[in-house]
């Protein structure tokens, strides 16, 4: 696993400290530091999205037991809700540090190698959610000007397809302050 152990020793509360360092903690635990206003609004985001396409689903199981049809449109949102939350969990994770990795080598790495590694994953990763912020504007303005609309709802598809970029770009960010941390704390 490429760890941070600099940035959680240099600032206690920040970063993630080797899983061999940290003991395990009983499901449940409450975290002692209090997360920032925008990982809190992340979070809620996430819930929001979770619950509204649990409403949309329920609805529909009690549509087609009761009435034998259903509401074959309402897919169009709870895909539309499952690419945000899917987005918005990819935010999470970098912001956490608990982003999927391969660690085989890079924990055969001296700590200094380490973190130069760490720091250049999440520019890559900045560098691909930026491409995929642009790529995603460009898709979501044409789906405006040339006013196209949604196959079950008719109702403009940029509206769905907006979040994407949006959502690209705050993990571009999130990924981009990692790196400039993991850099910061291992010139020090």
């Amino acid at each position: 696993m490429v760890t941070n152990d600099v940035v959680a020793r240099a600032h206690p509360g920040r970063g993630t400290a080797p899983a061999t360092q940290i003991p395990a903690q009983p499901a449940g635990a409450v975290a002692k530091t209090r997360p920032s206003l925008s990982a809190r609004l992340e979070d809620a985001c996430l819930a929001a999205c979770m619950a509204a396409m649990a409403a949309i689903t329920f609805a529909n199981v009690l549509a087609r037991y009761f009435t034998d049809a259903s509401f074959a449109f309402t897919e169009e949102y709870t895909v539309v809700l499952l690419t945000i939350m899917s987005l918005l969990g990819a935010a999470a994770a970098v912001r956490g540090n608990r982003h999927i990795r391969m660690s085989f080598f890079a924990d055969r790495l001296p700590e200094r190698w380490r973190t130069r590694l760490e720091a250049a994953v999440m520019l890559s990763v900045a560098v691909v959610f930026l491409l995929l912020a642009v790529y995603g504007t460009r898709a979501s303005y044409n789906e405006y000007r040339y006013e196209e609309v949604s196959p079950g709802l008719g109702q403009p598809a940029w509206i769905y397809s907006m979040w994407v970029p949006l959502i690209s770009l705050l993990i571009a960010v999130r990924a981009v302050g990692r790196a400039l941390r993991v850099r910061r704390c291992n010139a020090e």
